[in-house]
């Protein structure tokens, strides 16, 4: 499974910049709200078909394995979930850090394609894997938002 990740902490837009890339507006507590919708790409192959989560998964308690389990059973090419940098408390219980989804997906042998860290303010740091694309993207509220994700679109190599 190809994945796409939009990590960064609460408040910095990682949701807008998913449902600004996506269209997907769900309901933010459910896995199985999501539609999934096909992207034409500069890569190979030319077309795929991602599933997206518009909220992090951590602010929505939703655990690694609850979304791998719920992506196994989809008929898609690739996934966009929303991460937050750091473990932090929400729904009163302890949440993972990115880092620890993202261990937790490389290790069901899923393929990290891009990552877009966005970051506000102080950046929070986030160790990734050697060989993954991560794309930096500061002061978002400075410059027009179309001009943001038309940035990581490219960035992406999506058309």
């Amino acid at each position: 499974m190809d994945i796409y990740l939009v990590i960064g902490d609460p408040g910095v837009g990682k949701s807008s910049l998913v449902r600004a890339l996506t269209g997907v507006r769900a309901t933010r507590h459910s896995v199985d709200s999501i539609r999934t919708m096909e992207y034409a790409t500069l890569a190979t192959p030319p077309h795929f078909t991602i599933w997206a989560k518009d909220a992090s998964l951590q602010e929505v308690d939703i655990p690694p394995e609850k979304i791998i389990d719920h992506v196994k059973k989809l008929r898609v090419d690739a996934v966009l979930l929303v991460l937050w940098v750091n473990g932090r408390r929400s729904k009163g219980r302890p949440q993972q850090s990115a880092s620890v989804y993202i261990n937790k997906f490389l290790a069901e042998g899923w393929s990290i394609k891009n990552v877009a860290q966005i970051v506000g303010g102080i950046a929070s740091s986030i160790s990734l894997p050697a060989g993954v694309i991560c794309h930096t993207f500061t002061n978002l509220k400075s410059a027009p938002f179309n001009r943001f994700v038309s940035n990581v679109r490219a960035s992406w190599n999506w058309i």
